[in-house]
């Protein structure tokens, strides 16, 4: 019986311990993500954004951004610009980690830069 006390107690602790955490995440990812949801369906324009009643658009914004040429572009682009960073940074990585796998005279203070 005290073993399960101890282990709720733990448990409670670790709960008490990550709760800062959640709702710092909570706060600063979870509602903008909601909130620019909410607001994609809506007819926002700078007259309109402080304001509590908007229009409401339905999928109108999401047909007009997938009916530009530009944002397939853009998508593109940014396919294009993730793969090459993810190639450098993996060959540079690797390349590290066979550089500090040598013997070398000087590999003390390579490993204590990195």
């Amino acid at each position: 019986m005290g073993q399960n006390r101890r282990e709720r107690q733990e448990q409670l602790l670790g709960y008490c311990l990550i709760l800062p955490a959640v709702i710092y995440m909570l706060i600063f990812i979870g509602y903008p993500i909601v909130y620019n949801w909410i607001i994609s369906f809506q007819v926002v324009t700078a007259k309109t954004l402080g304001s509590k009643v908007r229009e409401l658009a339905g999928f109108g914004n999401y047909k007009a951004v997938f009916a530009e040429v530009t944002f397939w572009e853009s998508l593109l682009h940014t396919f294009i610009y993730t793969a090459g960073c993810l190639v450098i940074q993996f060959s540079l990585g690797f390349i590290f980690a066979v550089f500090l796998q040598k013997n070398l005279p000087f590999q003390n203070i390579s490993e204590d830069l990195l």
